[in-house]
């Protein structure tokens, strides 16, 4: 849909090749894509990623050249089969994520129509017109409060996923019990201390 001869989309399942200390892959693109992502690089580029995300320029740094400075134009997906390849913080903003169906997994059928339709350039240029022809001026890219932020049940499960065990464990403590034992012996546990919201 871009054009054959444009490069304009990166695809890459070393995240350290996007946001190590050379980056010339991100250079001119529009669509960086990052696959299999395991929960090891999403924590080790975690900061990278959000910094890329929404800042205005990309520093690119090539061998041997000066680094310099361009325009961040690049949207960033990333793809896995893992339910947390990147840590998603309970003050997240950034993120959107899709659960893909598994109904066609195997399916030869579809997968030799989907790949004909690739090649099809009616087609292609249908798609690329749905896409001019889309209305975007009444979305909100840029929500007033997390509120108004896309959050599908696969982005709540991984934002779930990312939150410490300790943090789960004290949540679903039954703080009653432990108030009642403070309160009827002389063992004090320092309850007034922790400020939990008891449901």
């Amino acid at each position: 849909m871009m054009g054959d001869s444009n490069d304009y989309i990166h695809r890459s399942s070393d995240m350290k090749e996007l946001y190590g200390d050379f980056n010339c892959n991100i250079k001119n693109k529009l669509i960086v894509q990052c696959n299999e992502v395991e929960g090891k690089s999403g924590v080790e580029y975690k900061e990278k990623l959000k910094d890329t995300i929404t800042r205005d320029n990309n520093t690119i740094r090539e061998l041997y050249l000066k680094p310099y400075k361009m325009k961040n134009l690049v949207l960033r997906i990333v793809c896995s089969n893992n339910l947390s390849p990147i840590v998603i913080p309970y003050d997240d903003r950034r993120w959107v994520v899709f659960e893909t169906g598994r109904d066609n997994i195997g399916n030869r059928e579809y997968w030799n129509w989907f790949a004909a339709l690739k090649q099809d350039k009616h087609w292609i240029d249908s798609l690329y017109s749905e896409f001019l022809d889309t209305d975007l001026q009444s979305i909100n890219f840029q929500p007033d409060n997390l509120d108004n932020q896309p959050k599908t049940e696969a982005y709540v499960l991984s934002q779930e996923d990312n939150i410490p065990a300790v943090y789960k464990y004290l949540n679903e403590m039954d703080w009653s019990v432990l108030r009642q034992i403070e309160k009827d012996t002389s063992i004090h546990l320092g309850l007034s201390l922790i400020h939990i919201s008891e449901p």
